[in-house]
């Protein structure tokens, strides 16, 4: 649900957070594995473990010839009705967490939205039985980009 708000001759529209079960979040329990995407740089790993039934953690990595150089961590959780999809990256925001909410989930497809980022605002993920799709978008200079990820489970 969007409320408009007027502030000095200016509307700001805001969405109410929405509120998922935790039979919404049970099926990203199947991202626990070792996912791989082959690069004209090498490899991009994903690799998920199960901390808890509410708590994944993933660690992403690029892995050039023999050389693995850790991207980022990632904590995907579930409380109180709202999910969150927490990545801390090395070289961005002073390897700081930055914290996206699940905003719908269609057909498989999770999308999390945290509109103050600077880049990305959205990250999705869909998994599959051997296939992860994910992606990050948001507006840049050039206008609306979104850079696909497809992983194959290892």
């Amino acid at each position: 649900m969007k409320k408009i708000i007027f502030l000095s001759g200016m509307f700001v529209a805001m969405t109410a957070s929405a509120q998922f079960r935790y039979e919404d979040f049970k099926p990203l329990h199947d991202l626990e594995a070792s996912w791989e995407m082959k690069t004209r740089r090498g490899a991009v790993i994903e690799q998920w473990t199960k901390a808890n039934d509410s708590l994944l953690l993933g660690k992403g990595f690029l892995v050039v010839d023999k050389d693995t150089v850790p991207q980022e961590t990632v904590e995907l959780r579930y409380s109180n009705g709202v999910i969150t999809y927490t990545p801390s990256v090395r070289e961005q925001n002073s390897g700081l967490p930055v914290t996206f909410t699940l905003v719908s989930v269609t057909d498989g497809k999770y999308v999390f939205e945290n509109r103050e980022h600077d880049f990305p605002q959205v990250i999705s993920y869909q998994v599959g039985d051997r296939t992860l799709r994910a992606s990050i978008g948001g507006s840049t200079k050039e206008g609306y980009q979104e850079i696909p990820y497809n992983f194959v489970k290892q």
